[in-house]
């Protein structure tokens, strides 16, 4: 039995199929067909691809729109290392821009399309993903420097794991000849950034004796939406461009 909506004038069924309808788009060529898949790329824009005919076979192609998100996210660099492993695993091609299924039968076609759009999609992810962590790594670098300038006659760490209430953690710098240890973490508006290190600190929270947790930022409007979950697992947040004498005055007053 199909439910009525709240109002009675239209069923489940209907809802549903509209709602389908919704996830895909599709304008159809002379030369062939546009069609955007409901994958997205980390932009959250909607993977779209290129579908031509000929002879009865087809060719699908992601039109570039994976190359264009790295160019977008300047994550080029790694992005035609991660799309040459994947598609050589999903065989499939890449040429250097575009990564696409040639001549694949027609009655092959929907596998086809959604195996070129979930690989044009994870490409573009894996890259950020890289780039991530490549600014990760070299925020780390630069914090460790930095503090072991401020902190200099302590005990100044860097990459040292240390428990937390449920798991070992990897702590960007931590200064230990306190009462307690203080951690630094380098925290940037990225996903992976924002929200690893709020389970961190959280974690980290959560033991009988919590460490003082600074998340070190380059503004607030970076952090954007992650905002107030950064702050509310962490000490305190400051912007790594502030002064010397702030970083001093964090250990004072922790």
């Amino acid at each position: 039995m199909v439910s009525l909506m709240a109002d009675g004038s239209r069923t489940l069924v209907e809802t549903v199929d509209e709602a389908v309808r919704h996830l895909t788009n599709v304008e159809h060529f002379r030369a062939g067909s546009i069609v955007s898949m409901p994958v997205t790329y980390p932009s959250g824009d909607t993977v779209v691809l290129e579908i031509a005919a000929q002879s009865g076979r087809c060719f699908v192609s992601d039109r570039g729109g994976a190359y264009q998100e790295a160019e977008l996210y300047g994550s080029s660099r790694y992005f035609r290392t991660e799309a040459t492993r994947i598609a050589e695993q999903a065989g499939i091609r890449f040429d250097g821009r575009d990564i696409f299924v040639a001549e694949v039968p027609r009655e092959r076609l929907r596998g086809a399309m959604m195996t070129v759009a979930n690989c044009s999609a994870l490409a573009a992810q894996l890259a950020a993903f890289r780039l991530a962590e490549r600014a990760d790594r070299d925020a780390k670098d630069d914090l460790y420097l930095r503090l072991s300038s401020i902190y200099r006659h302590r005990d100044v760490q860097k990459d040292s794991e240390f428990r937390g209430a449920t798991t070992k953690w990897r702590v960007s710098v931590a200064v230990l000849d306190r009462r307690r240890p203080a951690f630094f973490e380098p925290i940037s508006g990225v996903y992976i950034s924002a929200v690893g290190t709020s389970a961190k600190f959280n974690d980290f929270a959560s033991i009988d004796v919590p460490p003082d947790r600074f998340g070190v930022i380059k503004s607030r409007a970076d952090l954007g939406d992650f905002y107030g979950l950064i702050a509310r697992a962490s000490t305190k947040l400051v912007p790594m461009t502030a002064p010397d004498q702030t970083f001093v005055e964090l250990l004072e007053a922790a």
